[in-house]
C-alpha cells in the first residue's frame, strides 16, 4: 500500500477493497499495523459481505472507459477516494454540493436535517412549511464542534442504513479528531471526539426566567453565566427564539461551561469519548400536546419521551449490517448495527425511530410494543415517527410469487381469441395500421444504436414481453416467435458490440455504466442516420450535457433505463440460452450497474438507487445538489427494474441465478411497499395531511411531495407516470383499496382533458380499471385509437395491445369466475412472517376475490 497511499484517507480507502475481499480478512488481521483499521473497515463492508458478487469481472476490460472531471468529479468531501462510489444515496447533497454546510449540502438523516460545516456538524428538525413540504433553519440549529481548528468533513465510511463523516486537526504533533456516525432513524446526534474538546452552540439564545437563562444538569437547575462550571451527564436546555427544547448527553466526570447569546456549551478539558443531542420537545405550534410535555420549575420541559431519551442513551450505532432470508412467499430483511458504548453509562437496547413504512413490517408484539412508548416529538414528510427500542429489526415483506416471466395465474379462456388476434391477426394492434404485435419493430434510428438508452430500453422491453406472451398461448413453435426472438437478440446486442456508434462506457471516477450520447442526424430521412458527433469518448456528447439521455451519464434514472435493458436480457436468457451465455459478460455489466448487491464487487456500488431505510429508491443522481435533496418520479419503473433482476435470475442457467433472483424479488418488494407508502395517497393518511388534496404523488422529494412529473403538470401524466410499464407484478403494486380511491378522479380528468388520448396516457386509465372491473377494462381498450401504442407516442411506446389484454386477462376477479381451483390473492398490507406464511385462498362462489379481503 505504501507506494500508492499518499494519506491516511488512501490508505483506508485501498483497505476498504481488500479487507472486502472475504480471502484478505485474516491475512489483513496479522497485520499489526493495519490491524485496528482493517477491523474498521471490516463494519464499513460488513452489511453486504454475505452476498457474493454477481460477476468477479472488471467492468473497465469489458467497455471503453473513462474519467470525470469538472462539475462531474466526487466533491471535496469524498477527498482522494475513487469508484466505486455512491451516485444517488441519502446523503448524496454531501457529495456534490460545492458548500456542504450550504442548504445544498443538507442530509436527511431522519429525524433530523444536518449541515456539515468545515468546523462543525449543524442539527435541525425540520419544519413543514405547506402541503407536503418541509423546510430547515440553520440559525436555529444546534451544533457539535470544537474549539480546536478541525478541517472537513471528510466521508470516512458508508453503509446502507448509516454515513461516517471526520473532521481533524494537528495540534503540534497529537491528532485531533471529531467523527460523526449519522445513523438512519437515530433520535441521537453522536460526536465521537479522540483529544478534542467539545462545543455545541447555536445562534439562539437560551429562554430566560425574568433576566436568568437556566439550563438543567442532571435535572437539577443551574444559571448559564459563563463563569460557572458544571460537572454533569445530562443538560438540557430551552432556546428562546425556535421554542425548542434539546438535551446533550456527555461521559461521565465531563466539565461544561454554558454562555447565552448566542448559545455554547463547551467542556473544559479535551474528550476522548462521544457527546451526544437529541431533540426533546418541538418548537412553537409543532411541538406535540401529545408527547406528555410539562415543566420544571423554571420552565425547562421534560416529558416520558425525555426520559426514554436518557434511559437508552448509554448505548449509540455506529454503523450497520442488513441480512435478508426469503421463505415462500415472505421475505425478512433484517437490520443490526455495531454498538458502541457512552463512557460511564451503563449499556442498554438501542432506541431507534419507525415511521409508517416500517411500521406495519414488524411483528405483531413489535407493532404492540411499539404502540406503547411514550410518542415522540417528530412528524415530517415521512410521517410520524415512532420509538423503537431494539439492536436488531426483522422486517417482513409479502413477495410477488416465484412464477418466472409469467403471470401468476393462467389466461382468461375468453380472452385468448383477442389475444392471438392481437399477436398475428390482421386487423391491426393499434400501433402501425393492420401490423400485428408479433411484427412490431424499433425505429431505425434504435435498430442501429443511435437512440436513447430510456425509449430503447422500453421498446426492447416491449418486444421482450409480446414474446413472453406468446409463449404463455402455446405459440413457441411458430415461425413468427421464432422470427421475434430473432429481431429482440439482434435489437439488444446492437448494444454490446464493440463497434456499436453510441457506446456505453465504464466512468471510473465514480464507478458506473453510462451512455456516450449521440447527435442524431439522418438528413430528414435523405441520408444514413448517423450521430454526427466526434467519436472520441472524452467528447461524447452526454458527457458534454447532463441534460442528455435524462442525464443518465451523472446517474439519474439507471434502474428505470437499464431495468428494461435486463428485463430483455432475461426473455433471451429464456428462449435464447446460447446466445445470453455468449454475452453474459457484457449483460452482468448491465445488471450490475444498478443491481449489485456485494460491497465485494470492484466496479459498482452497492444497489445504486435503493434507500434501504425507507425501502424505495432515489432516481436523482450526482447532478448539482439541490435543497430539496434526492428525488424520483416513476414508482412502476423502480419496481420494474428489480422485477427484471429476478426475471434474469428465475431463467439463467448460472451460479449467480438463484442469488439474482431472490436479491431481485426482495427489492421489488421493498420498491414496492415504500411506494405505495409514499406515492399512493388514502383518505386515512396521517403522512402528508389534509392540504394535499391529490391520491398520488408525481415526484417525491427528500423534502416535498409534488403533484407534477418532469413533463408537466396534467393530472394525466401525474398518474399515468406511476403506470408504466405494466407487467404482472404491478398487481402486487396497485392495491385495490388505493385504486378504487384513484381510479375514478383519474379517469375523469383524462375523459376531460382533450390531450389525454393524443398524449397516449388513455390505455393507462384502462389497465388500472382492470384492478376494479376487468370486463369494463376491456370495453376500455376496445375505445382507443388506431395509434394508441404507435412507436411515435412517448407515453405508450413501451406497451402494446397485447400486453394490456394480457394484463386485463390475467386479473384474479376473471380466474375466479373461469375456474373452480382458488387463487392466490394479495392483501393490501405488507404480511407478517408469522401471520401471513401463505397468502388468502378464496374459492369462486360468486365473489371477486377483494371482496373477501379483510383490510
Amino acid at each position: 500500500l505504501g507506494g500508492e497511499a499518499k494519506d491516511a484517507l488512501s490508505i483506508t480507502d485501498a483497505l476498504r477493497r481488500m479487507v472486502c475481499q472475504p480471502a484478505c480478512i485474516a491475512r489483513m488481521l496479522t497485520m499489526p499495523l493495519a490491524r485496528l483499521m482493517a477491523c474498521h473497515m471490516l463494519l464499513a463492508c460488513a452489511s453486504a459481505a454475505g452476498w457474493e458478487p454477481l460477476s468477479t469481472e472488471n467492468a473497465w476490460d469489458l467497455f471503453p472507459t473513462v474519467n470525470r472531471s469538472s462539475s462531474a468529479s466526487p466533491g471535496r468531501a469524498f477527498g482522494s477516494r475513487t469508484g466505486p462510489l455512491p451516485t444517488n444515496a441519502w446523503w448524496e447533497n454531501l457529495a456534490t454540493a460545492m458548500d456542504t454546510s450550504s442548504a445544498e449540502g443538507n442530509i436527511f438523516q431522519m429525524p433530523y436535517i444536518v449541515l456539515a460545516g468545515g468546523r462543525a456538524i449543524h442539527v435541525m428538525q425540520p419544519t413543514t412549511v405547506e402541503a407536503a413540504s418541509q423546510t430547515f433553519d440553520k440559525a436555529n440549529s444546534l451544533a457539535l464542534g470544537s474549539i480546536e481548528e478541525l478541517q472537513g468533513p471528510l466521508v470516512d465510511a458508508w453503509d446502507e442504513l448509516s454515513l461516517s463523516l471526520a473532521w481533524s486537526a494537528y495540534v503540534g504533533t497529537q491528532l485531533t479528531a471529531m467523527t460523526v456516525p449519522l445513523v438512519r432513524g437515530s433520535p441521537y446526534i453522536t460526536a465521537e471526539y479522540t483529544g478534542t474538546t467539545p462545543q455545541l452552540s447555536s445562534e439562539q439564545g437560551l429562554r430566560k426566567t425574568g433576566d436568568v437563562a437556566f439550563i438543567l444538569v442532571d435535572g437539577k437547575s443551574k444559571v448559564c453565566d459563563a463563569t460557572s462550571l458544571y460537572t454533569g451527564m445530562v443538560f438540557a436546555f430551552d432556546f428562546a427564539e425556535s421554542g425548542a427544547t434539546w438535551m446533550v448527553l456527555a461521559p461521565e466526570n465531563s466539565t461544561w461551561v454554558c454562555y447565552n447569546q448566542p448559545f455554547s456549551l463547551v467542556a473544559v478539558t479535551p474528550v476522548y469519548s462521544a457527546v451526544r443531542v437529541a431533540l426533546i420537545s418541538r418548537s412553537g405550534a409543532d411541538k406535540a400536546p401529545s408527547a406528555g410535555i410539562g415543566t420544571d420549575a423554571n420552565g425547562l420541559e421534560t416529558s416520558a419521551y425525555a426520559k426514554l431519551l436518557v434511559q437508552h442513551a448509554g448505548s449509540y450505532p455506529a454503523s450497520s449490517r442488513i441480512n435478508f432470508d426469503i421463505k415462500g412467499d415472505v421475505g425478512t430483511v433484517s437490520w443490526e448495527w455495531e454498538v458502541r458504548k457512552l463512557s460511564g453509562w451503563r449499556s442498554a437496547e438501542l432506541l431507534q425511530l419507525a415511521w409508517p413504512v416500517h411500521v406495519p413490517l414488524f411483528a405483531s408484539d413489535v407493532r404492540a410494543a411499539v404502540e406503547a412508548q411514550p410518542a415522540t416529538p417528530f412528524h415530517d414528510l415521512r410521517g410520524p415517527a415512532k420509538a423503537v427500542v431494539g439492536d436488531r429489526w426483522d422486517l417482513h415483506y409479502e413477495l410477488f410469487p416465484d412464477v418466472g416471466l409469467f403471470a401468476p395465474r393462467t389466461i382468461a379462456p375468453q380472452f385468448r381469441q383477442d389475444l392471438l388476434n392481437a399477436l398475428k391477426g390482421d386487423t391491426g394492434a393499434l400501433w402501425s395500421g393492420t401490423s400485428p404485435d408479433s411484427e412490431f419493430d424499433l425505429p431505425l434510428q434504435y435498430q442501429v444504436g443511435l437512440g436513447d438508452t430510456y425509449f430503447s430500453g422500453k421498446m426492447l422491453a416491449r418486444l421482450a414481453r409480446t414474446i413472453v406472451i406468446a409463449a404463455e398461448l402455446g405459440e413457441s413453435h411458430t415461425d413468427y416467435f421464432v422470427k421475434m426472438v430473432s429481431r429482440l437478440t439482434q435489437r439488444l446486442e446492437v448494444w454490446l458490440r464493440d463497434d456499436t456508434p453510441a457506446p456505453l462506457i465504464y466512468d471510473r471516477t465514480w464507478g458506473g455504466l453510462i451512455h456516450c450520447g449521440c447527435v442524431y442526424e439522418d438528413c430528414q430521412g435523405r441520408c444514413t442516420p448517423r450521430c454526427k458527433n466526434s467519436m472520441a469518448l472524452t467528447e461524447c456528447p452526454a458527457l458534454l450535457d447532463v441534460n442528455m439521455n435524462f442525464g443518465n451519464s451523472v446517474y439519474n434514472d439507471h434502474h428505470f433505463h437499464y431495468g428494461y435493458f435486463v428485463y430483455a436480457a432475461a426473455v433471451l436468457a429464456k428462449f435464447n440460452p446460447s446466445w445470453e451465455r455468449r454475452w453474459r459478460s457484457k449483460l452482468l455489466v448491465i445488471v450490475r450497474d444498478y443491481g449489485n448487491p456485494s460491497a465485494a464487487d470492484n466496479s459498482f456500488p452497492v444497489a445504486r438507487h435503493k434507500d434501504w431505510f425507507l425501502g424505495f429508491s432515489w432516481a436523482g443522481g450526482i447532478q448539482a445538489a439541490t435543497p430539496n435533496g434526492r428525488n424520483q418520479e416513476s414508482t412502476s419503473e423502480a419496481i420494474n427494474s428489480y422485477y427484471a433482476l429476478y426475471a434474469y435470475g428465475s431463467v439463467v442457467d448460472a451460479p449467480f441465478g438463484n442469488q439474482l433472483k431472490d436479491v431481485g424479488r426482495l427489492w421489488m418488494a421493498m420498491e414496492s411497499h415504500g411506494a405505495d407508502t409514499y406515492w399512493h395517497v388514502r383518505s386515512n393518511s396521517d403522512i402528508y395531511g389534509s392540504d394535499f388534496p391529490h391520491k398520488v404523488v408525481g415526484i417525491l422529494w427528500e423534502h416535498a411531495a409534488q403533484y407534477r412529473t418532469w413533463f408537466g403538470s396534467k393530472s394525466y401524466s401525474v398518474g399515468g407516470i406511476q403506470l408504466l410499464p405494466f407487467t404482472p407484478v404491478m398487481e402486487h403494486y396497485l392495491k385495490m383499496d388505493w385504486t378504487a380511491e384513484h381510479f375514478a378522479n383519474f379517469k375523469s380528468e383524462c375523459e376531460q382533458d382533450p390531450n389525454c388520448g393524443p398524449d397516449g396516457w388513455s390505455w393507462t386509465v384502462c389497465l388500472e380499471q382492470a384492478v376494479l372491473h376487468p370486463q369494463e377494462a376491456k370495453r376500455c381498450l376496445d375505445r382507443l385509437p388506431q395509434n394508441a401504442f404507435s412507436v411515435n407516442n412517448s407515453a405508450a411506446c413501451g406497451n402494446s395491445l397485447t400486453n394490456s389484454l394480457h394484463w386485463i386477462a390475467t386479473r384474479p376477479e376473471l380466474v375466479l369466475h373461469d375456474s373452480p381451483e382458488p387463487v392466490q390473492v394479495f392483501t393490501t398490507t405488507a404480511m407478517n412472517q408469522e401471520e401471513a406464511l401463505a397468502v388468502e385462498k378464496i374459492t369462486p362462489e360468486g365473489i371477486y376475490a377483494h371482496e373477501a379481503i379483510d383490510t
